[in-house]
């Protein structure tokens, strides 16, 4: 019995039945129009996308900084303002036709099998990304996970709970679940996981943040001391790594010096927004001083099935800028430039990003303090 559906708004509770009924495996597989599908027609075209991320919010929200994790969708994509239908290039080269037929079975797929589990399970696909996949297995079977689909909340959870602490979705979420069944067994997993919130809040992004900036002051000291790989590095997506432990049982993403050294090496260690900076000179070995900054920062590493931390989304900076990017006035001209300018690179390694998303991060983080 699904319990949670009526513990939520009324509009809620629709939306939810009319996805239920309307987008079942079977049907998902006959769709012939896109806009059944795809989100960006408007609030009155009740797609599944637009059902799964905004029409059922209050049932776990997947708002994420990036629009590219539906797949397809109806919009503009970077410079191109033309609203019109979207693939991503990751998985299928930018080919609409093609993404709606592997979507179709894709989703037919992830639905039956997450039907048929007696608990959570992290479903497989190369196709769906996490967030939008969590979603979609919490709607079609709601009594085996908490809706909360954000790695470092249930991670939060677990530490307010004094559980043992894991770093992947799937151990956390069977770790929740137990201590439901154990202690609020006859509470919705919905109205459980609206306790959480409103009990222990979010997670603590301030400290993430500064733990954050220390492994970026570190990285930076260690690059003084480095040398210019020698070994060719070749563009391609990489997977992401598992997640460090810092002060305080806040997780951060780990650095890697190498893909570092290689940004560096590939900028010829000049500043990437203005390369008539005058830098000085490093005392190791005289090469001009620049420091690395990751324009897609590494804290929203959840919106993205890759690894942020490659050289593709490194750049060069100089001191000035540096500053400039976290803190002065005219950093979003910067990041706009930037973006630009790295734009087909990132798109190659994986990195799926519009310039009004990759702004609203920043935006995020300096309305955080």
């Amino acid at each position: 019995m699904n319990r949670s559906i009526n513990d939520c708004s009324e509009e809620a509770k629709k939306n939810w039945e009319y996805l239920l009924k309307n987008f079942t495996p079977e049907k998902i597989e006959q769709m012939t129009n896109k806009d059944n599908y795809v989100i960006g027609k408007g609030p009155s075209n009740l797609s599944f996308c637009y059902l799964v991320e905004v029409g059922t919010r209050e049932l776990g929200d997947v708002r994420g900084a990036n629009s590219s994790k539906f797949g397809l969708w109806f919009g503009t994509k970077g410079k191109d303002k033309e609203r019109k239908y979207r693939a991503t290039s990751k998985h299928f080269n930018e080919d609409v036709e093609r993404a709606f037929s592997e979507i179709k079975s894709a989703l037919s797929s992830l639905i039956r099998k997450a039907q048929s589990l007696t608990e959570f399970r992290d479903i497989k696909s190369t196709i769906i990304s996490d967030m939008f996949k969590y979603k979609i297995i919490y709607l079609y079977n709601p009594e085996i996970m908490i809706p909360s689909f954000f790695l470092k909340d249930l991670m939060h959870f677990e530490k307010c709970l004094k559980l043992r602490c894991h770093n992947k979705f799937e151990d956390c979420q069977k770790s929740l679940m137990e201590y439901k069944k154990a202690h609020n067994a006859k509470m919705s997993n919905h109205k459980f996981m609206l306790m959480l919130y409103n009990k222990y809040g979010r997670y603590n992004t301030a400290v993430a943040n500064k733990i954050n900036d220390e492994n970026d002051l570190a990285l930076n000291k260690r690059l003084l001391c480095s040398k210019d790989p020698q070994e060719q590095y070749t563009t391609v997506a990489k997977p992401k790594k598992q997640l460090k432990k810092g002060a305080d049982n806040v997780y951060y993403y780990p650095r890697d010096y190498k893909m570092a050294l290689h940004a560096l090496k590939n900028a010829n260690h000049r500043c990437e927004n203005e390369s008539t900076h005058e830098c000085f000179e490093r005392r190791s070995d005289g090469k001009p001083y620049t420091e690395v900054h990751h324009l897609v920062p590494l804290c929203f590493h959840d919106d993205f099935d890759v690894s942020l931390d490659v050289p593709e989304n490194i750049v060069s900076l100089c001191s000035s800028c540096h500053n400039e990017i976290h803190y002065g006035k005219k950093a979003d001209a910067m990041i706009k430039k930037l973006y630009y300018q790295r734009k087909e690179k990132l798109t190659e390694a994986g990195i799926e990003i519009t310039l009004e998303e990759l702004l609203n991060m920043y935006h995020t983080i300096n309305s955080r303090g």
